[in-house]
């Protein structure tokens, strides 16, 4: 992690006392909904967001995974990138990134996705 992503990277406490990754004063759940949003730099964005989080966001990896099916292809290269930087978190999103990595119709995804894998 970069000097500059753990000046945004921190934790928050909730009512119920377990932690939850934020960057950019967002916590993870509410980055892994705007991976469902209408704009595609919003879901891009968002997919990035969790990458800079990093393995902290592990249960975010199933909406990064389903990231991958985006019709946008920045958006799933987004994803896959931050797939690649759960750590052993986004081991359950391998298969899939195996796929991408072998039949993605972009190129820079495939790349995203053999880096991940």
């Amino acid at each position: 992690m970069t000097r500059h992503t753990a000046a945004f990277l921190g934790l928050v406490v909730l009512g119920c006392g377990t932690a939850e990754p934020v960057f950019r004063e967002k916590p993870a759940r509410e980055w892994a909904r705007e991976l469902e949003a209408a704009d595609p730099p919003v879901r891009r964005s968002a997919a990035q967001a969790l990458g800079e989080i990093g393995p902290a966001a592990g249960s975010t990896v199933p909406a990064l995974a389903r990231a991958l099916k985006d019709n946008n292809a920045l958006v799933r290269a987004a994803a896959a990138e931050a797939l690649g930087r759960m750590g052993p978190e986004g081991k359950s999103a391998l298969s899939l990134l195996q796929i991408i990595q072998a039949r993605d119709e972009a190129e820079e995804v495939r790349r995203q996705a053999a880096v991940a894998v």
